[in-house]
C-alpha cells in the first residue's frame, strides 16, 4: 500500500487494499476486512477501475466468508462504513 501511494499507482493501491482486507479476514478481523472491502469497492467505482474476473471471484469469496463470520447486518454496516471513508482514511486504516 505504501509503495502504491508513493508511486501514485491507483490499480496497485486497490490491489494492496484488497490484499490487506484478505489478510485481515485470514486473521479473523472480519470487521476490518469488510471495512476495507467496502472502501476498495467505493474507490473502484469512483475511479472507474473494474475488478478482473479472477479478482471478482476471490473478493466475493472473501466477502462471503466475512459476512458469514459477522452476520449480514454487521457486515453490511462495516462495508458501508468503508464505502464512506475518504482515500486518506482508507490508507490510514490499511496501514494501522
Amino acid at each position: 500500500v505504501e509503495l502504491a501511494v508513493a508511486a501514485g499507482d491507483q490499480r496497485a493501491l486497490l490491489e494492496g487494499l484488497t490484499e490487506r482486507g484478505a489478510t485481515e479476514a485470514a486473521a479473523g478481523s472480519h470487521d476490518r476486512a469488510a471495512l476495507l472491502f467496502g472502501a476498495t469497492q467505493a474507490m473502484r467505482d469512483e475511479r472507474g477501475i473494474p475488478v478482473t474476473r479472477s479478482e471478482a471471484g476471490r473478493i466475493a469469496a472473501l466477502s462471503d466468508a466475512a459476512e458469514r463470520a459477522l452476520g449480514r447486518e454487521q457486515f453490511a454496516a462495516a462495508h458501508a462504513a468503508g464505502r464512506a471513508l475518504s482515500r486518506s482514511e482508507v490508507i490510514e486504516v490499511a496501514l494501522a
